[in-house]
């Protein structure tokens, strides 16, 4: 088994324990009146904050901006003040360039309100008192669950029919996962591992499939790997498919579904070598379409840190076996 259903479980009610006080943070945060919000972060937690930015646009009436921590620091500092929000995530709590861009923001100006989504306890980043609020991730960076919740509630359109969705869905997307390790299989099985593979999805699907691409394929087990924007896949990777090359298409559910299915039909047509994961298939019709923008990101990452427990099987790389991540200065 790929897939440990009951860990799974636990570690999601761990995070539907929380929703009351994430709640209860949000109305507080509310409250301030803040003219800007940064969401701060790299790798992982910097695509997190993709995935919900059509929900953040939708919902939030602050203008925001998805950073960098180096970024932060370099382009934005001077821009810091009572009035900024900063959302940060990590998983460790320990990420130097996270550690640093607060360190400076706290010395520029002491007032800038910082609410950290954080995955491990007792960590580095809370003995450096760098945190105004502190939401635990349990098993990420950014949980995506916890911070879709949020923005609901920071917004003022959560709902308690919202909230029980919520409640209620660890174990049924336990099940459907622990239903697709068969599927899943079977498409990494399905790869080349020395050629390249194109991944091309669009909405909020499209940060989970840069995070996969990145930090997965390549990073982890050193395969090439290319995202594509499903409205960019026209505008010049379609030139690249051929009969045999490598094109996985993740479709989404909501208004973007036709823009995917575009794509798919052309691949389907000119290459044997493609995969299509529906998001259809994980059984999140009945959601709310405001807690579906950020469900339907986190079941996808799940499912592609199912691929990754296969892949580390089948090519024995893991996140022990990087060359270079935190194992040397960089």
């Amino acid at each position: 088994m790929y897939f440990n259903k009951d860990n799974f479980i636990e570690n999601y009610e761990k995070v539907a324990g929380q929703l009351d006080q994430v709640a209860e943070i949000a109305k507080q945060l509310q409250q301030k009146a803040y003219k800007k919000i940064f969401l701060l972060g790299s790798g992982g937690a910097y695509t997190k904050y993709v995935d919900l930015r059509p929900l953040l646009f939708k919902k939030l009436n602050v203008p925001f901006l998805i950073t960098s921590p180096e970024e932060l620091v370099s382009q934005y500092l001077g821009e810091l003040n009572e009035d900024t929000l900063i959302i940060a995530g990590t998983k460790t709590g320990t990420t130097k360039e996270l550690l640093s861009a607060l360190t400076a923001v706290r010395k520029n100006c002491e007032k800038v309100t910082v609410l950290g989504f954080v995955g491990d306890d007792d960590t580095e980043i809370d003995h450096l008192n760098l945190l105004d609020y502190r939401i635990s991730s349990v098993d990420t960076d950014v949980h995506l669950i916890l911070f879709g919740w949020f923005i609901l509630n920071y917004a003022g359109i959560s709902t308690a029919k919202m909230k029980a969705e919520l409640l209620g869905l660890g174990t049924k997307i336990g099940q459907t996962l622990t239903d697709l390790q068969e599927q899943a299989k079977a498409v990494v099985y399905a790869m080349e591992l020395e050629r390249l593979q194109m991944w091309v999805a669009s909405g909020h699907a499209w940060g989970e499939v840069c995070c996969y691409c990145n930090y997965i394929l390549e990073e982890i087990q050193w395969i090439q790997a290319q995202g594509i924007h499903a409205s960019e896949f026209f505008h010049g990777p379609f030139e690249l498919v051929a009969d045999d090359f490598q094109v996985n298409v993740v479709l989404n559910t909501d208004s973007n579904r036709q823009q995917d299915l575009r794509v798919a039909e052309f691949v389907k047509n000119h290459t044997s070598a493609y995969t299509i994961v529906d998001m259809q298939d994980f059984a999140l019709e009945d959601l709310s379409s405001e807690v579906k923008e950020f469900v339907e990101p986190y079941v996808l990452n799940h499912y592609f840190d199912l691929l990754l427990r296969i892949y580390v099987e089948r090519t024995g790389k893991s996140a022990q076996t990087r060359r270079y991540y935190r194992k040397m200065e960089y």
